[in-house]
């Protein structure tokens, strides 16, 4: 008898490719720091910290909680300010989940898989929440020792978060993560390299709508990764503008300069896009403020180098595990010790109509094809192989024209 606890085993595989109304792909959480409200069971209003508050499906929601502007102001937090920078991307009725914590609580403790606010949050929902955002506001008084111009605490919350989401995939929870930039100092030759980082499923952005604020637009990000399907890439011009008046890139207090996306200049802002940060930009003729792009903290030439393709791997792996545990510990009739022919095609059949079903037809991958070894040892292994070959849909991350001028009397 095999040891081998049963279980469904998704391998992600690399190296393989080169280089609408409300669905539960975009159920999102933040953890921010806050501070606890008295609760009034009557009114319904107050929270304690370090517990899931929601589903919130709109900003109203929170507001009758006790998490208005008024409540960030009172505090220095910028809790109603994520929130409602989430459900203006995102849109009334997306669904949205909160935990807070105290100020003194770094981004690495909220996603340390030993402790009491991710691991919590997530083991709670059940692998509801696909996408959870991080954020700090700390007390005034916080003074990080810079390192590679930032907050010291973003690089640390980076490496937790990479952890907890090989725990939750082991968990078949994946989850995508965004972490709030904090403190950056402007030098963009100078700031860490996510790109040299190996966590596949993690963003950190930076940016804020005003020069007062040291941190970055985490709830605006979230917020547009949760309004789109899992292919879309969270910069697409088509999808109009973030509807932002001013965007500032460089926020951290003074002596820095703060400085819009203007001041900042395109040399700049094309450093800190080749290093992995999600950052607002401006076209021209076109009037507005959009994000660059949709990078995660990985080396570019990995399959899973954006957030788009880490969220359709995820999607496809969630279909697998419910068509694929269903079949744990059943028996099956062989022919000559391998799997029969017709039991082959049933197999392959059930996960592709699926992931038809739920992904092919709604345009989020190009094509998705299972294919099963007949020749297989399932006696001797135990375990059944199913590859999944997905073909994502394109990008255009770039456009080139080829411009130049005709002479007709030169032609033939």
């Amino acid at each position: 008898m095999s040891q081998t606890f049963p279980d469904v085993s998704i391998n992600y595989l690399d190296g393989q490719i080169g280089g609408a109304g409300f669905s539960e792909d975009g159920v999102a959480a933040m953890i921010l720091s806050g501070v606890a409200l008295p609760i009034d069971v009557a009114k319904g209003t107050g929270f304690d910290l370090g517990v899931s508050l929601g589903p919130f499906f709109g900003i109203k929601e929170l507001q009758k909680l006790g998490i208005t502007a008024e409540y960030d102001s009172t505090n220095s937090l910028k809790v109603y300010a994520h929130c409602q920078d989430f459900y203006k991307q995102a849109g009334e009725g997306a669904e949205l989940y909160l935990m807070l914590v105290p100020k003194t609580a770094t981004m690495a403790e909220m996603l340390d898989t030993a402790g009491d606010y991710a691991t919590k949050l997530l083991q709670e929902k059940k692998g509801r929440i696909k996408l959870l955002g991080i954020g700090r506001t700390p007390d005034a008084a916080y003074t990080p020792t810079l390192s590679e111009e930032l907050d010291p605490d973003v690089v640390a919350a980076l490496l937790n978060a990479n952890a907890l989401v090989l725990a939750e995939q082991d968990l078949h929870r994946p989850v995508q993560i965004l972490i709030e930039g904090r403190d950056f100092q402007g030098n963009a030759s100078a700031v860490s390299n996510l790109r040299e980082q190996a966590a596949n499923r993690v963003s950190v952005c930076l940016g804020w709508h005003d020069g007062t604020y040291a941190g970055s637009w985490l709830g605006l990000v979230l917020g547009k990764m949760a309004g789109v399907p899992v292919q879309r890439n969270i910069g697409r011009v088509k999808d109009g503008n973030l509807g932002i008046q001013k965007a500032y890139v460089v926020t951290a207090s003074a002596p820095v300069a703060q400085k819009t996306v203007e001041e900042y200049g395109h040399g700049n802002l094309k450093l800190l896009h080749q290093k992995g940060y999600i950052i607002p930009r401006a076209y021209p003729s076109l009037a507005g403020y959009y994000l660059n792009d949709d990078p995660v903290a990985v080396d570019v030439t990995t399959d899973y180098n954006s957030i788009s393709r880490g969220r359709t791997a995820d999607k496809a792996a969630r279909i697998a595990y419910q068509v694929y545990v269903r079949e744990l510990l059943d028996d099956f009739v062989l022919e000559q010790g391998k799997l029969p022919t017709a039991l082959i095609k049933a197999f392959e059949q059930s996960i592709k109509k699926q992931l038809d079903l739920q992904m092919t037809n709604n345009g989020e991958v190009s094509s998705a094809t299972p294919l099963i070894d007949p020749g297989q040892d399932v006696i001797a292994t135990s375990e059944l192989q199913v590859k999944l070959a997905i073909e994502p849909v394109g990008t255009a991350r770039k456009i080139t024209v080829d411009l130049g001028f005709v002479n007709p009397n030169l032609n033939g």
